[in-house]
């Protein structure tokens, strides 16, 4: 497997848009970060590297879960 799920327990104030600039300069960075496989016409497949790849972070507030239930939630999203 090569997709690797993470989550953190961020505890304070986070800035999503400092984040998400620290993410998208790393992936600019690491071509392998940016690639992706495709098919071609001729059914062989082929590496594809983009220009550019932003991350996409989900934003999931779990303070509407009792504390005992919110790492069940987690588990429960990512799988």
């Amino acid at each position: 497997h090569y997709n690797i799920n993470l989550n953190l327990t961020l505890r304070g104030a986070l800035n999503v848009n400092a984040l998400r600039a620290s993410l998208d300069t790393i992936t600019a960075r690491h071509d392998i970060l940016r690639t992706h496989f495709v098919q071609g016409e001729d059914g062989q497949v082929l590496q594809h590297v983009d220009t550019q790849a932003g991350v996409a972070i989900e934003h999931v507030d779990l303070q509407a879960f009792p504390p005992s239930e919110q790492a069940d939630a987690v588990t429960a999203r990512v799988q």
